[in-house]
């Protein structure tokens, strides 16, 4: 019968604003019996559960949570839809879908992070609404922390620099987050699955990420060396071809070499970074689902852990060969040196 019923009733009881003993009182049970049901030691009789419903003004299945059971369901099949939008890079498709859901569950907390994350470029004022609602009423810390720094994000882009800039301040530094603390705390295999998962796995994409950032304070010779740092730190990373993120991340950076030759006139050496994106695609392309690593940092013999690099959501272009042909032909700076790419 549990459910979330012994949740629910607790819940229900303090937002009536009752004791309970009070409560008991309106049922006709004793208190310690209220306090055996919140505690889910034992649970009303079947016959109550009406009587119970009615004094709270909901319905059963909202008392044994049935529908809290369905909104997590929901939930976790719409945010599979969420990351690949994500992964796309289709905010108003995600924002959309975001929305649809928390219309349905208005307020579900995970939903409205997802809107706060999604809406900063498009909506910062719906993100900005949505983030500090968040900060005043979720209890969830991983739900909190997400929207707490997106919130950041969004007071940026809607103009609100200062406030941007002063939300961020208050952010824990890396030495404090759950991530470090507990690559600290965590022994055997605990700490091997956190270390490799939170940090190694992610290290790259850090690193090539601050890359970006910098590109602009470098000159175009310097960008070209510091974008090949960023490959040469997957190759590190990832000695085999046969992680699709690593693949994708690497063409990404080639391309944006090529780029750069291109506008230091150098057509050649373009031609050159752009047939090893297309190269490094095609592997991409081959890896089957379900395909395991085989880089040394993305397993650990000893307690049988593995990273899985390509599931459901690990080709989010489609093809990704061809989905850099059709960017580099929409680009006109690529004109000269493409017209002889086959799909």
């Amino acid at each position: 019968m549990g459910l979330n019923l012994s949740e629910n009733i607790r819940k229900n009881r303090r937002e009536s604003n009752l004791s309970q003993e009070a409560f008991a009182e309106r049922l006709g049970v004793s208190f310690q019996t209220i306090s055996k049901w919140e505690r889910g030691e034992c649970y009303p009789d079947i016959e109550m559960l009406p009587q119970i419903a009615n004094f709270f003004g909901i319905t059963i299945d909202a008392l044994m949570g049935a529908d809290q059971c369905q909104e997590k369901e929901y939930v976790n099949t719409l945010q599979e839809e969420l990351r690949k939008c994500d992964l796309m890079r289709d905010e108003a498709e995600l924002v959309r879908k975001a929305e649809e859901g928390l219309r349905k569950y208005p307020n579900n907390n995970l939903l409205m992070a997802w809107i706060v994350y999604g809406a900063q470029n498009i909506n910062p004022q719906r993100s900005i609404e949505l983030g500090e609602y968040l900060m005043a009423n979720c209890r969830n810390p991983h739900i909190l922390n997400w929207a707490r720094a997106e919130l950041c994000y969004a007071y940026y882009k809607a103009g609100r620099q200062t406030d941007g800039i002063e939300a961020a301040r208050k952010l824990p530094a890396v030495s404090q987050t759950r991530q470090a603390v507990l690559s600290d705390l965590l022994t055997a295999k605990e700490q091997v699955t956190h270390i490799l998962e939170t940090d190694i796995a992610k290290v790259c994409y850090r690193f090539k990420t601050s890359i970006l950032k910098l590109l602009d304070h470098y000159t175009p010779q310097e960008q070209v060396v510091l974008l090949k740092k960023s490959i040469a730190l997957y190759d590190v990373v990832f000695e085999c071809d046969d992680n699709v993120s690593a693949l994708k991340a690497k063409a990404d950076s080639c391309i944006r070499i090529a780029e750069t030759f291109i506008r230091l006139g150098n057509k050649e050496e373009a031609r050159v970074y752009i047939d090893k994106a297309l190269s490094g695609a095609a592997i991409h392309d081959t890896i089957p689902y379900g395909t395991q690593c085989r880089s040394v940092l993305s397993g650990c013999e000893k307690y049988g852990y593995n990273v899985l690099q390509s599931g459901k959501l690990a080709h989010p272009y489609g093809k990704l060969k061809e989905t850099i042909i059709a960017s580099l032909k929409s680009k006109s700076i690529f004109d000269d040196i493409i017209s002889d790419i086959e799909t």
